[in-house]
């Protein structure tokens, strides 16, 4: 997990749309889904990390680049239940985003159209939630 030290430089990534620098973040996004038919004998609680649960029928861990998370998600989390768009997002926007993940309060996203049929997400929101669970700077591989 990056530092709070590093915030600044990662918000400026973004802002900037430096792809070459993206692609050596790393996300790890949490995907579980929330079936609507069987939501009462189904949904179970699922511990994510140490700290923290989700209550969900099944969930998989997706770890994906920064390139791919600009270009994949559509909405991010603020807030509780306050989204921004990814691609109207100002600077005071990401940099809000990017400190909720350092906090580990594991914002939610909006995965766009691509993200979901890769993932084989179901079109209604409602029925699946992505959280983010970490940023870290990929290690060079020698």
């Amino acid at each position: 997990m990056i530092g709070k030290e590093q915030i600044d430089k990662i918000v400026e990534m973004f802002v900037q749309r430096r792809i070459a620098e993206l692609k050596n973040l790393e996300f790890a996004l949490w995907v579980c889904w929330l079936d609507q038919r069987a939501v009462f004998r189904e949904l179970r609680i699922i511990d994510v990390e140490e700290d923290f649960k989700v209550l969900c029928v099944y969930g998989v861990r997706v770890i994906i680049d920064g390139r791919e998370f600009l270009n994949s998600m559509a909405g991010m989390e603020l807030s509780e239940k306050y989204y921004v768009s990814v691609e109207s997002a100002t600077r005071e926007d990401w940099k809000m985003f990017i400190e909720r993940i350092v906090e580990e309060e594991h914002p939610r996203v909006i995965p766009g159209y691509a993200f979901r049929r890769k993932f084989g997400l179901p079109d209604s929101s409602s029925l699946y939630e992505v959280y983010v669970l970490s940023v870290d700077v990929r290690e060079e591989k020698k």
